[in-house]
Order: structure tokens, then sequence, then C-alpha cells
């Protein structure tokens, strides 16, 4: 074999040697980069979940951002509101026409929608709407003592009365007819002429007493039933009406029954004796049919009891 052969052959062998080298190279190092690029993949899919999250978080917190700007806008209104009110309070108690008007509405209103309750067989409903109704028109009367509001007051406390008495809250019911009382002597204590005042207040106690029979409490409703004979006596001096002197009569006729519970027949006697004189009067003077029934209602408990005294 000639030397160049000899040569090529040593060439080709280094070639071949060389790229058997290489490829062994790559085929020892091909898992190693498919690895690193395995490793990568996931480090850019965590890098792409990581900005999500940061995306997510950056959205939160602009979202608490405006929440908190928000909540500071409705303090600063809420604090405006509340500067407002104090500002006014004292035109308020001044006795601000606006605002009392505005109240005196608001009164009115909370009597008709109670009104409405009571009409649906709502007792409960239609007792807070009173009370509300009643609270108002007490601090109404400071303001304005006129017979208008007192008799508005009257006419609440009064549903309240009866309100209460259907829902068994006697004690209740009690306190609205006292605080009726109180708020009439308040009033007739400023306007002594008031008639109508009289009449109230006479009323109440009547309605007072009814109520402390029914309870059994014969002592107390006693002595509503002569108060009421009180109020009832200087309205007949004040005003000689047909209906003052048969409320007075009617009086006289209570404190009869009571007198009869508790066996005293002689002061029974004596009470209902003085409500059939007020109604001789009345059937001589006024003449109806009216008249005439009352005065043999008198005569029938007058002859009763003179027969319970026989036996």
């Amino acid at each position: 074999m000639s030397l160049e052969i000899q040569r090529l052959y040593q060439i080709i062998f280094i070639l071949l040697a060389g790229a058997l080298s290489f490829s062994l190279f790559t085929y020892l190092h091909w898992q190693d980069w498919v690895r690193q690029m395995d490793t990568c993949q996931e480090d850019l899919e965590q890098s792409g979940k990581n900005s999500n999250q940061l995306i997510l978080l950056k959205k939160q917190y602009d979202m608490a951002v405006k929440q908190t700007q928000k909540l500071q806008r409705e303090n600063t209104q809420l604090a405006e509101q509340v500067h407002f009110l104090q500002s006014k309070q004292t035109s308020y108690t001044q006795g601000n026409q606006q605002v009392i008007d505005a109240n005196r509405d608001f009164a009115a209103n909370l009597v008709q929608l109670a009104q409405l309750q009571k009409d649906k067989d709502e007792p409960k409903k239609a007792l807070v709407l009173f009370q509300q109704s009643a609270q108002i028109r007490i601090r109404l009367l400071e303001q304005i003592p006129n017979l208008e509001m007192q008799q508005a007051l009257i006419r609440t406390l009064d549903e309240i009365a009866s309100l209460s008495q259907q829902l068994n809250k006697f004690d209740m019911a009690l306190a609205a007819y006292q605080q009726s009382i109180a708020t009439s002597e308040n009033f007739l204590s400023q306007h002594t002429s008031n008639t109508n005042v009289y009449q109230e207040i006479s009323i109440t106690y009547e309605k007072q007493g009814d109520l402390l029979v029914q309870l059994k409490k014969l002592p107390a409703a006693f002595h509503a039933y002569q108060q009421s004979l009180v109020y009832a006596k200087k309205l007949v001096k004040l005003k000689k009406t047909t209906e003052a002197q048969r409320d007075l009569a009617i009086t006289y006729d209570k404190l009869g029954d009571i007198h009869t519970l508790q066996e005293n027949n002689q002061a029974a006697l004596k009470a209902y004796e003085a409500a059939l004189s007020i109604r001789e009067q009345l059937a001589h003077n006024v003449k109806t049919k009216q008249s005439k029934v009352e005065l043999k209602f008198s005569q029938h408990k007058i002859n009763a009891l003179k027969k319970k005294n026989i036996k």
C-alpha cells in the first residue's frame, strides 16, 4: 500500500473518531439539556402564575383603596349631617315653626297608620304607632300649649289605653290614663276657664275607674270616680249643658256601684239619689225619649237597692 493511501485512511479514521466522540458527548448531555429545558419551562410557568397573582393582588388592593375612600366620603357626609342637625337643634328648642309643623304632620301620619293597623286587626302594631305619635305630641305640647294639640294627645293616649286593655297590658293602660290626666291638669293650670279640659279629665278618670273595677281594685276605682266627680261638678258650674249634667249623673251612678260592691248601701243610695235628682230635672226640662229612659234607669237602681236592704 502506498504512503498516500495510508495517510488518507488515517485522516478518515480521525474524522470518524471525532464524529463518534461528538455523537457520544451529545448523547450523554442531551438528557441534562432536556431536564434544564423542562426546569426553565416550569420556571416560566411559575413566573406566569406569580404574575397573575400579582395582578389579582393589585386589583384587590385597588378595590380596597376605593372602598376606603368611599367610607371616608360617607363618614364625611355623616359628620356634615350631624353638624347640620346640631346647628338646627337650637332653632328646634326655640320652637322653629317649620320643624314644629313637620313634627305635627308626622304625628298625624303615625296616627293614620295606626288606625289602618287597627282596622286590619293588628293591635300590637297599632299600639306601637300610637305610642310613637304620643311621644312626638308630648314634646309638641310643651311648645304649643293649645287646646288642639292637647286634645290630639288625649285622643292618642286614649287609643293607647284602649289597645293596651285589649292586649291585657293593664299597667300600660293605667299609665296611659294617668299620663292623659297629668297632661290635661297641667294644661288646665294655664287655661282655667277652658271647659273642654274639665270634661276630658272627668271622662278619663271615669275610664280609669272602670278599668280598676275590672281589676277588682275597688279603693283605687273609688278614688278615680271621686276625682271624676270633682271635675264633672266644676264643668256643670261653668257650663250647665245637658251633656255635662248627664255626665255628672253617670259619675254618681259609678260611685253608687262601687259603694254597692263594698256593701256600703247607705252611701250607694245617696249617690243614686243624686243621679236621680239630675235626671228628674233633665226629664222636666229637656223632655226627650233619652231623658225619660235615663230617669227610669235611676229609679230602677234605687228600687233594686231598697229591695236588697229589705231582704
